[in-house]
């Protein structure tokens, strides 16, 4: 199998709160919104032509597996940002939690994380930053096998 595609679905028992979560901090677009599921996007520029989608369904939803009946748990999602500091400091002046400062990590790459209302946690990282693919074609595979078993 190949894959196409893939968009994340949190479950959860607090449906609008999540979706407002999302839709206030990283400029989701429900896209399309029931009682019970809501799909949404963040694009990419004013063009539209490319887009985040992020589910939100509520564990009352006919769908939602039965070992979901709690919401969604040990889910993390990495977003990219092209303002990782612009970002940070508008999360700061929300008043949204935030995990720290920004850092780096071995390779260099800049992020910080934070927790959605359901402790779904989301690490914001700087998008173009490379790190593993520079690695790789300097042949640096020691670098490589280090960074990914630290």
């Amino acid at each position: 199998m190949k894959a196409r595609a893939l968009h994340s679905v949190i479950c959860t028992k607090i449906l609008k709160e999540t979706i407002n979560f999302y839709e206030d901090y990283f400029n989701f677009e429900v896209y399309f919104e029931s009682d019970t599921y809501a799909h949404l996007k963040s694009y990419h520029n004013d063009e539209r032509d490319s887009s985040v989608d992020l589910a939100i369904m509520d564990v009352a939803h006919p769908a939602a597996p039965a070992n979901m009946s709690e919401g969604t748990a040990n889910l993390m999602l990495f977003l990219y940002t092209d303002d990782l500091e612009g970002t940070y400091d508008h999360l700061y002046m929300e008043g949204v939690t935030l995990n720290g400062e920004i850092r780096q990590d071995k390779c260099g790459k800049s992020y910080f994380s934070l927790q959605d209302p359901n402790g779904v946690t989301i690490v914001l990282g700087q998008a173009g930053q490379k790190c593993m693919g520079n690695l790789i074609e300097e042949g640096a595979t020691s670098q490589v096998r280090e960074f990914a078993t630290a």
